[in-house]
């Protein structure tokens, strides 16, 4: 029991940390938002073994999956970051890894970048991810996005970038697509929830080898 609950603590501390995403000015300026740090460390039920795994997750604030994938909330951030991918991930040390995409070359001194899509990356439902999943209706002040093929993302600044643009691991950036039976957008993280697996006790999210994570309400939480 005491083991138990010092796993628990440990996990919550992570997910606080993880939960609070800042954005400013890039070093080029241009409005560029960056993600930190803290905003794509992700909990994982382990190694692939031959059993399920459930890790359980004790929430304080409301969840509301309409939200998805725009966080209002700690709650809705944790939840959210582990159900819809961004372009890449931002890891705990502050790197850019690939995660819809995932290789990436630049042109022009850094004002061009092209990144490449993950061969096999699909919405929950099967359906495969595009360039065009990824661009429309994005974009933002000193940037530009473009799907010149059906693969690959294009990303032009008015100004030099030379490292990896971290803008691309931003949340807001995280693709989805509407579900008609559901309150949950469809996403294209490792984990799935829907409707049936919500209820105003918990959000059971679920991964295709069968790893769940249970994310539970205070009492005070509602899940709607």
């Amino acid at each position: 029991m005491l083991a138990h609950g010092k796993t628990l603590i440990a996990v919550l501390l992570v997910l606080t940390a993880c939960a609070h995403p800042r954005s400013g000015a890039g070093p080029g300026g241009g409005g560029e938002t960056r993600a930190t740090p803290e905003e794509s460390c992700l909990l994982s039920t382990g190694a692939v073994t031959t059993r399920s795994r459930t890790i359980t997750i004790g929430l304080s604030d409301a969840v509301d999956p309409r939200h998805a994938p725009f966080a209002r909330n700690d709650a809705e951030r944790i939840v959210f970051r582990h159900l819809y991918d961004s372009p890449v991930r931002i890891d705990c040390d502050g790197q850019v890894r690939p995660a819809l995409v995932d290789r990436w070359e630049k042109d022009d001194g850094g004002r061009r970048w092209t990144f490449h899509l993950r061969e096999g990356a699909q919405f929950w439902d099967g359906a495969p991810v595009t360039a065009q999943d990824i661009v429309f209706g994005k974009g933002g002040v000193g940037y530009t996005l473009a799907a010149p093929e059906k693969s690959v993302v294009a990303l032009s600044f008015a100004k030099e970038k030379d490292d990896v643009p971290a803008l691309l691991g931003d949340p807001s950036l995280a693709v989805t697509k509407p579900a008609p039976d559901s309150s949950w957008p469809i996403g294209t993280g490792a984990y799935w929830a829907t409707s049936a697996t919500t209820t105003a006790q918990e959000i059971r999210a679920h991964t295709t080898r069968g790893d769940t994570l249970v994310f539970k309400f205070a009492a005070s939480g509602d899940a709607r």
